[in-house]
């Protein structure tokens, strides 16, 4: 009990640090089960949320878009695959219907992308997700994070994983994540295989990594 109450409170204060509040975080603890106990170690690795590392993640008949809301809902991208193009806009809604107003576009129609809660951010991972294909290179760019479409910083497969014996063959492909997705807090949460629990600040791109004893933090 007393770890849980340390790391309870070690994280609220990383999250509060970069402007989420601790009834925030609370919430999003209660909201998110799974995605929290990726990042606190309470249960073993849990499996991708969200997109699986299935064959769907390659699908034979790509859509024209596709959708990406940020995690409090108020602002959208859209991924237009047949003009390589990303816009997005603060979200508008009337009834049932909503739609987003534009305020900014990017070159590059990325597979995967999660968008920041104040919409000025975008984060585009690798098309393979969590799977790096068997001719992986140590150096893959893995998420390049933009900012109103510039390049702010890009984090490579080297950077996440330290022993690459550990990555896990799934068919012709090597599996680096159990956990990719965009929090609550507005950071995008990873879980690598060899166990590591990153947030990066979905704005600069800076990581802040919880580390095994859980009253540290290193960011």
């Amino acid at each position: 009990m007393k770890k849980f109450v340390l790391v309870f409170f070690a994280m609220a204060a990383a999250f509060a640090a970069a402007g989420c509040s601790g009834k925030e975080y609370a919430e999003s603890r209660q909201d998110n089960v799974s995605e929290t106990a990726v990042l606190i170690d309470i249960v073993g690795s849990l499996d991708i949320s969200g997109e699986a590392d299935t064959a769907k993640n390659f699908p034979e008949d790509k859509p024209s878009s596709k959708h990406i809301n940020s995690s409090n809902g108020n602002f959208r991208a859209v991924v237009f695959f047949n003009d390589n193009v990303t816009r997005i806009g603060r979200v508008v809604r009337r009834g049932n219907t909503s739609w987003p107003d534009w305020i900014w576009s990017m070159a590059g129609a990325p597979e995967h992308a999660w968008l920041s809660n104040d919409g000025m951010s975008l984060v585009a991972g690798y098309e393979g997700f969590n799977l790096a294909s068997a001719d992986y290179r140590k150096d893959q760019v893995m998420f390049s994070f933009y900012r109103e479409g510039e390049l702010t910083r890009q984090i490579r497969l080297n950077e996440l994983i330290s022993d690459f014996s550990q990555l896990q063959r799934i068919d012709a492909n090597y599996r680096w994540a159990t956990y990719i997705e965009a929090n609550v807090c507005g950071f995008l949460a990873v879980e690598t295989v060899e166990g590591r629990k990153i947030l990066f600040n979905m704005t600069t791109g800076i990581p802040i990594e919880f580390l095994s004893e859980p009253d540290r933090i290193k960011g």
